[in-house]
C-alpha cells in the first residue's frame, strides 16, 4: 500500500512540475509586426488602445480566449499579456515564439506630434542626425551621431551647442523604435519634444 501511495505521489509531482515549467516556457512571445502591436483594454478589435508594443518586444501571455477570429485575413486569438509595467489584450497572430531580427532603416525626416512649431529629426545613412528643438523662445538645432541599440535610437552629441537654455549640458537623448516610421522620444527638452511624444516619418 505504501509503495502504491509513493508511486502515485511521484507521478503527480512529475506531471505537475512538467505542466508548470512547460506553461511558463510557453508563455513568452515576441512581437513580429513591423509596425508594432496594439495593446488594448479589451480583447476585441474595438477595444481602447492603451499603447503600441514595439517590434521585437517580449511579452508574457497570462490569458487566452478560446474563440479564433479572422482580422485582416489573418487567423488568431485574443490574448491578455504583460508588457513592461502594463497589461492588456493583443491579437496573437502577430506574436512569435522566437525573436525575429529586423534591419531598421531610419534615413529620412521625422516630425513631432507637438501642436505648435514642430520639432524635427533628420537621419542620414552615414549615422549622422540633426534635431530641431522648440525651446519656447525659438527653434534651435543640434547635430551629432546616432546608433541603434536593441529597440532604441541613441542620439549622441556635443553639449553646449546652444547656450542659455535648459538642457544646454545634455549630450544624449533616446527614442524607442515603434516602427520604421514611428519613434517615441524618451526625454524632455524645452517646450518640445516632450517625454513620450511621437515622431512620425514624412
Amino acid at each position: 500500500m505504501k509503495k502504491l501511495v509513493l508511486i502515485i505521489f511521484f507521478i503527480v509531482v512529475f506531471f505537475t512540475s512538467n505542466y508548470i515549467y512547460g506553461k511558463d516556457e510557453n508563455q513568452i512571445r515576441y512581437v513580429n509586426s513591423e509596425n508594432g502591436l496594439r495593446l488594448r483594454l479589451d480583447g476585441n478589435n474595438s477595444g481602447k488602445i492603451l499603447d503600441t508594443i514595439p517590434f521585437g518586444s517580449k511579452v508574457e501571455i497570462i490569458e487566452e480566449k478560446d474563440k479564433e477570429e479572422v482580422i485582416n485575413n489573418t487567423k488568431g486569438k485574443w490574448c491578455k499579456v504583460k508588457w513592461q509595467n502594463k497589461s492588456g489584450w493583443v491579437f496573437n497572430a502577430y506574436l512569435s515564439e522566437n525573436i525575429i531580427k529586423k534591419t531598421i532603416n531610419l534615413s529620412g525626416t521625422y516630425l513631432s506630434d507637438y501642436k505648435y512649431e514642430k520639432p524635427k529629426l533628420i537621419f542620414d545613412s552615414s549615422g549622422k542626425f540633426s534635431m530641431t528643438i522648440n525651446h519656447c523662445q525659438g527653434m534651435l538645432t543640434i547635430r551629432g551621431e546616432y546608433k541603434i541599440i536593441n529597440n532604441r535610437v541613441v542620439l549622441d552629441f556635443q553639449p553646449k551647442q546652444y547656450v542659455g537654455f535648459d538642457g544646454e549640458d545634455d549630450k544624449m537623448y533616446e527614442l524607442e523604435i515603434i516602427s520604421d516610421k514611428s519613434l517615441k522620444f524618451l526625454n524632455s527638452v524645452g517646450c518640445a519634444p516632450e517625454k513620450d511624444s511621437i515622431f512620425t516619418k514624412h
